[in-house]
């Protein structure tokens, strides 16, 4: 029987380890574009940007952004259109004012 038992929680395991997809961090903004519907995770740190453009708010699936450490003045309004965005790193950079609230996102 412990061993029916054991056999029964190893084939569980490796069906949910099937299961798991592994997530790819991007951290090219041009290749994100060209992959848009499957970017979840955006690394742009340390990147030089000064600004970003407004198509940043076309990653839907998006739900990671990392945005530290570059040269940015200001935060496009799209990236309140970014429904599913759950993390945003903004540190390092030279913003004056960042919106309180655009679409569902707020501070």
């Amino acid at each position: 029987m412990v061993l029916l038992i054991s056999i029964f929680f190893f084939f569980n395991e490796v069906e949910a380890q099937e299961q798991l997809v592994e997530v790819k961090a991007y951290t090219n903004l041009i290749e994100a574009f060209q992959n848009s519907s499957d970017v979840r995770i955006l690394h742009l740190n340390g990147q030089g940007f000064k600004n970003l453009p407004r198509q940043i708010g076309n990653l839907q699936n998006l739900t990671e952004l990392n945005l530290g450490s570059n040269s940015l003045t200001t935060v496009p309004k799209e990236i309140g259109r970014l429904r599913n965005l759950q993390s945003l790193w903004l540190f390092g950079n030279w913003l004056a004012t960042f919106l309180k609230k655009s679409g569902n996102f707020t501070i």
